[in-house]
């Protein structure tokens, strides 16, 4: 299935999202990730290793984690529709998602890794569905410094929104200028 994915949404996605994401661990010296919606999961489909400390968190293309553990899954978790099986699934709280989405962000300390903090935001499609997040992660002794950069966080959010729905409408208008 995650071949299939990949031939599809990510590719576009992580197209358009690739320069954001690297801009984003320039500035904060830190691992970002995008991560979109598969499932019950959450799957990484493109990353930037900004630190220059040795210290640092790394994961691989395709990680696969549950949508009710890490930053990046618990944003994405928290903008499904209440109704959506998935929220009752996960176990957590109707008030701990509310707290998410009036925030605008999902904060997780050592859910994934021990030591690791991750600060993410939803990342949502041209029709206004989550379609994945956005996150920063990083080893819990930088953690702070990272909160106090949440805007940041979801403005560059909102620009790979409009890069890849620039991208859909190019590429439609090659589809339909190919015909």
């Amino acid at each position: 299935m995650l071949i299939a994915l990949a031939a599809d949404i990510p590719s576009e996605l992580a197209i358009a999202a690739d320069p954001h994401v690297a801009d984003l661990a320039e500035r904060l010296g830190e691992t970002v990730v995008l991560a979109i919606l598969e499932g019950d999961h959450s799957v990484i489909v493109t990353q930037s290793l900004g630190a220059t400390s040795p210290l640092r968190v790394e994961h691989e293309i395709g990680f696969r984690q549950p949508l009710s553990r890490g930053a990046s899954s618990l944003a994405i978790l928290a903008h499904l529709p209440e109704d959506d099986e998935r929220v009752a699934r996960s176990g957590i709280t109707a008030e701990e998602l509310f707290a998410i989405r009036a925030r605008g962000y999902a904060l997780s300390k050592g859910q994934i890794r021990i030591g690791m903090f991750g600060i993410a935001a939803p990342l949502y499609q041209e029709t206004a569905r989550v379609a994945g997040s956005l996150a920063v992660i990083a080893p819990e002794s930088r953690a702070l410094r990272l909160t106090a950069h949440t805007e940041l966080l979801r403005s560059t959010a909102d620009l790979i929104r409009n890069a890849y729905r620039a991208l859909r409408e190019t590429s439609r208008a090659a589809e339909e200028y190919a015909r």
